[in-house]
């Protein structure tokens, strides 16, 4: 299946518009809706992506090696693997 990615536009819209939020205000929380209703992609991998890109958690070495591992021999404790490793972070 293939997927349209968003214009240069639509993406420095986005940017524009977050940063003007959190310019003028000091307590901003983002929540996602993963469930599949707004996307069949999946969503957990990329932002899990964006952790190891960011360093934004403590993970072991070659994180995407664990995790393909984990989901080889058993895809549901692959995706409770990527939520208990953000167990004790701020929002």
């Amino acid at each position: 299946m293939e997927y349209n990615t968003f214009s240069q536009r639509v993406i420095d819209t986005i940017h524009q518009k977050l940063e003007e939020h959190l310019s003028k205000n000091s307590t901003t929380i983002a929540a996602f809706d993963a469930d599949g209703t707004l996307w069949d992609t999946d969503v957990g991998e990329g932002f899990f992506q964006f952790l190891i890109d960011q360093r934004a958690i403590s993970l072991p070495p070659d994180p995407w090696a664990v995790y393909l591992s984990k989901k080889r021999v058993n895809a549901l404790d692959a995706y409770f693997w990527l939520a208990e490793i953000l167990i004790g972070q701020p929002l």
